[in-house]
């Protein structure tokens, strides 16, 4: 028999490797079958146990399998007396019987229990899911408005003029809570305040707040008109509607007079930022109407003397002749002046036009004394403020 050729050392340890290897894969293997067979094992004891719990409780065979052996039980009776069947016979299969009835009572009562209880829970299970539905739409509604929040902030601040003005359209017709809590913030004093030396050259700046807020002024001046034509009285009119134009009217005592001394600068022909400031002293005008016209109607005008006369004092020293708002102011002034003498009231025309210069100059002056008797005699230069107050 020839010799075998000596096995070269690499395959040796090659083959002892593949050894381990088959032995390691074996026993995991073996370990992955143990471990599939556990699982089969509890899957099945689960199946038994449900079984040993469900089935019993529909089980009517146990009551009748004992009612069968105690009717065998006793019809033994009916043959020979030594056939009958012991007193512990039939006592024993009467217990049977008796337990077997109970028994099925007993679980069909237990089984309606836990079917009375699912039905139960599936209500209140729906109730859960109305309560998480409603609060993913009102998460939902919630983003909506930071988005409603951000177009309406972009185009207010990055929009052109057009943008605005289509924004404050939408503004007038948006909720009253929202847009007073939008003027609320807007015209907060606080934001108003300069607190670098540079700020108060910087009349570009100051122009441009004044812009800004011409449009937010004329949405406040709509939403109040829109509630009153449909049929609100001051009564109805939303709670914060008053506080918002007076916040307007409080703000403009600071910012009119600085758009006036900025307008006596120089005029710039064809600017487009002069038209939307000329909007902004037109708008404070038509709101100025309507704050008076909140404190003739409720018989309450201390707050409204009060903004009025700050806002009078600081503008009537002021001089507009040259001017480049002097039209708008004057035009906004007149109309505010028109109204008081007129004596109107929320619900009245939101103009008052005159027919002839006189009856103008009339119902101007008319508007001066009622001024000057709510504001007193000595507040104000009335004589300056007629003057300011009569658009050519």
């Amino acid at each position: 028999m020839p010799q075998q050729a000596p096995v070269p050392g690499y395959l040796e340890q090659q083959f002892a490797a593949l050894q381990a290897d088959n032995v390691r894969l074996t026993a995991e293997l073996q370990a992955l079958r143990d471990r599939a067979d556990a699982a089969a094992q509890a899957r099945a004891a689960v199946i038994r146990g449900g079984a040993k719990v469900l089935i019993p409780l529909l089980d009517r065979n146990g009551v009748v399998r004992a009612f069968s052996r105690a009717v065998q039980t006793t019809s033994a009776f009916a043959g020979p007396r030594e056939q009958w069947p012991t007193r512990d016979k039939v006592l024993d299969d009467a217990r049977e019987l008796g337990e077997a009835c109970v028994r099925f009572f007993v679980r069909r009562r237990l089984f309606v229990l836990l079917f009375s209880l699912v039905a139960t829970s599936i209500p209140l299970i729906q109730v859960y899911l109305v309560v998480q539905q409603n609060e993913i739409i009102e998460n939902q509604n919630e983003f909506f408005r930071i988005q409603v929040y951000d177009v309406v902030a972009r185009s207010m601040t990055e929009g052109n003029r057009n943008a605005r003005l289509m924004t404050g359209a939408l503004l007038a017709n948006a909720d009253s809570e929202f847009l007073a809590d939008v003027v609320d913030e807007t015209f907060d004093p606080e934001l108003a305040g300069v607190w670098r030396s540079d700020g108060e050259g910087a009349g570009q700046r100051r122009l441009e707040d004044a812009a800004f807020r011409g449009y937010l002024v004329h949405a406040v001046r709509r939403s109040v008109e829109q509630q009153l034509a449909a049929g609100a009285s001051v009564n109805d009119l939303a709670p914060r509607t008053s506080a918002m134009v007076a916040r307007v009217v409080e703000d403009a005592a600071d910012r009119v007079p600085q758009v006036l001394a900025l307008g006596a600068q120089g005029q710039r022909k064809g600017d487009e930022l002069d038209e939307q400031v000329d909007n902004y002293l037109a708008q404070v005008g038509e709101v100025l109407q309507m704050y008076g016209r909140f404190a003739r109607t409720t018989g309450d005008a201390k707050v409204f003397n009060a903004d009025l006369l700050t806002l009078l004092q600081r503008t009537v020293r002021i001089k507009v002749d040259g001017n480049r708002f002097e039209h708008a102011y004057r035009v906004a002034l007149e109309g505010f002046l028109l109204d008081v003498g007129n004596a109107a009231k929320l619900g009245d025309p939101s103009t008052v036009t005159p027919h002839s210069d006189a009856e103008r100059d009339a119902l101007r002056a008319r508007g001066i004394d009622a001024l000057r008797d709510a504001l007193g005699s000595d507040a104000v230069d009335w004589d300056a403020l007629a003057a300011q107050g009569t658009a050519t």
